[in-house]
């Protein structure tokens, strides 16, 4: 009797690791053969990579001018005389340049002149201080 016992063991381990990057690749084959044949193969790869920033900075400015002009406020500064004096006019109705018919309004300016609306003589009349009578100014 023979007996015969028989063990093997193989273990085989392969890793293989490939890393392979490519941006750019051209690839051209010519083959010429003497029957006139020709066989062309490209491979283009073409990889572009475009960063672009714009940056726009605007810048508005106003500038705002105010002017205040003051009107002479003649009631303001002025107050009537209790005894009454005549400053324009003679106290009779009429046209002349001293004299209005239906005076309607008045107005003193900064330089104490006396414009006078003379409704019914159809004019304004102008009167500087202390004048003895007056010109007309429209009418």
């Amino acid at each position: 009797t023979t007996s015969t016992t028989s063990t093997s063991t193989t273990s085989t381990t392969t890793t293989t690791t490939t890393t392979s990057t490519t941006t750019t690749t051209t690839t051209s084959t010519t083959t010429t053969t003497t029957t006139s044949t020709t066989t062309t193969t490209t491979t283009s790869t073409t990889t572009t990579t475009t960063t672009s920033t714009t940056t726009t900075t605007t810048t508005t400015s106003t500038t705002t001018t105010t002017t205040t002009t003051t009107v002479y406020d003649a009631c303001a500064h002025l107050r009537w005389n209790q005894t009454g004096v005549v400053v324009a006019g003679t106290g009779s109705s009429g046209s002349g340049s001293t004299q209005f018919d239906k005076s309607a309004c008045l107005v003193i300016d900064a330089s104490n002149t006396l414009y006078v609306c003379d409704h019914h003589n159809d004019r304004v009349q102008k009167w500087l201080s202390s004048a003895t009578s007056g010109t007309t100014k429209a009418g």
